[in-house]
């Protein structure tokens, strides 16, 4: 993984109790789409998870949804599921713009969406300003699931900032056995290019808080929303909001509690490693 937030949250999902997983895309972002996918594959392999799928996704945000793997196994996966199917998003939306394409009645058939993206205001590190990465990758994408027939939560940029993963969860890794160690391994490079980015040691769980957000909503700082923003806001990623207790939209603030947070992960990590040699024993 380019980034090492899609690997955490992807072990999270896969350990975590409350979660059956069904399937993994990739899309367009940070790494491209083969990049992503051979990662992908290769972290479930390592687990021996190959039962879980990884249909490879949108290169781009004009791709035709006709020929997207990706929004094929997800239209797929829902029709044969209908109200019972959660879908994580934690790059570009274009995935989820063309199953709707392929399925105009895709939205309504979801349990939720959960969503990573959007800025509510100057998204800042150590006086480093960040720029929003997902919602602005295709705009028109941003804006339809925003207003998805289901129930939608996003999780914004600053969310990821209230949650720095550092040199005392680093240290911790081993506890959670050799899917930890494999964190330790891809995580010490990003510690080293967050210091010498923003002058920071540890980097945000902007991923994981996504994850996260499915099964333990009681951790987060959220609020009811109405998203006012246009396409042409969301080019930015910028999101305006105004309240309201029946608002259709649940917006993630941040984590409310630290510690319990990174409890919940590092509870799901050591739970990955058990399926993990539970199944090597049965083979």
């Amino acid at each position: 993984f380019q980034d090492v937030g899609d690997g955490l949250a992807l072990l999270y999902l896969l350990g975590e109790p409350r979660v059956h997983l069904r399937l993994v895309t990739t899309v367009y972002g940070s790494a491209s789409v083969r990049a992503a996918t051979r990662a992908a594959r290769r972290l479930l392999a390592r687990l021996g998870r190959n039962d879980v799928p990884v249909a490879p996704g949108a290169s781009g945000a004009t791709d035709n949804p006709a020929a997207n793997r990706a929004a094929q196994a997800m239209q797929e996966l829902v029709d044969r599921s209908p109200g019972q199917v959660v879908l994580v998003a934690t790059g570009s939306m274009t995935n989820l713009k063309h199953a709707a394409a392929l399925d105009p009645a895709f939205f309504r058939k979801l349990r939720g969406l959960y969503l990573l993206g959007g800025v509510n205001g100057p998204l800042t590190w150590n006086k480093h300003r960040l720029g929003e990465r997902n919602f602005s990758l295709d705009p028109e994408a941003a804006y339809q699931v925003l207003h998805a027939d289901c129930p939608v939560t996003v999780v914004t940029g600053q969310a990821g900032l209230s949650a720095i993963f550092r040199a005392r969860q680093f240290a911790a890794l081993p506890a959670a056995g050799p899917v930890g160690m494999w964190i330790a391994r891809q995580a010490r490079g990003w510690f080293a290019l967050t210091r010498l980015w923003f002058q920071d040691g540890g980097f945000g769980m902007w991923d994981p808080i996504a994850a996260v957000s499915v099964a333990h909503p009681e951790l987060l700082e959220s609020e009811q929303v109405h998203i006012t923003s246009t396409r042409d806001d969301l080019r930015s990623g910028q999101l305006f909001i105004t309240g309201g207790r029946s608002a259709p939209v649940r917006l993630v603030h941040g984590v409310r509690d630290y510690d319990r947070f990174i409890a919940c992960l590092f509870a799901a990590w050591r739970q990955a490693n058990i399926q993990s040699e539970t199944r090597k024993n049965v083979k």
